[in-house]
């Protein structure tokens, strides 16, 4: 959306300008001579082409606007270890708590940058949002005593053994 904003702004802004008028004059005297007239400049709309433009520009403007706000959202809700359900929730405790002068938190939020790693791993940040094929190390539900981490299976090792050997390479 922002290519395709960024790609419509220039004949946006020359369609509402003295060279588009002089243009579309110039267009109406070569259909009355019958001859085909060359643009005045390289992105500058014909008058048949502004609707098309405009739309367009105006499109990829308003969708920009909801995936940026829509991502930035969820951005919000990954640091702060909550669903869009419980969010709605937790604002709901939140003002529930400042009426009675106590401060409410998540349960499950283990801070921004442990709630990062909980869904994206502690690789950078770009590369976490690539596809991937890995089984993540935790729990869908984090938990902050760290039993929602997976146990992995080692050979020779009692499950007992491996858990506390997992445990200790927590970051």
């Amino acid at each position: 959306m922002l290519y395709g904003s960024l790609l419509c702004l220039e004949p946006f802004l020359l369609a509402d300008t003295g060279m588009y008028k002089e243009q579309v004059q110039l267009q109406r005297q070569a259909r009355k001579a019958e001859k085909t007239l060359a643009r005045l400049a390289p992105m500058l709309p014909f008058r048949e082409e502004k609707m098309l433009v405009t739309l367009a520009f105006m499109l990829c403007v308003a969708l920009l606007c909801a995936i940026v706000f829509l991502g930035g959202f969820h951005i919000y809700l990954t640091l702060t270890a909550q669903t869009t359900i419980e969010f709605h929730g937790n604002w709901a405790n939140r003002k529930r708590a400042k009426k009675v002068g106590k401060k409410w938190k998540n349960p499950y939020d283990l801070g921004w940058k442990r709630n990062w790693q909980q869904i994206y791993g502690t690789q950078y940040w770009l590369i976490a949002m690539l596809p991937s094929a890995r089984e993540p190390a935790f729990l869908p539900i984090p938990l902050a005593d760290h039993t929602g981490r997976r146990r992995y299976a080692q050979k020779g090792v009692k499950d007992e053994q491996a858990s506390n050997h997992s445990a200790d390479n927590i970051v």
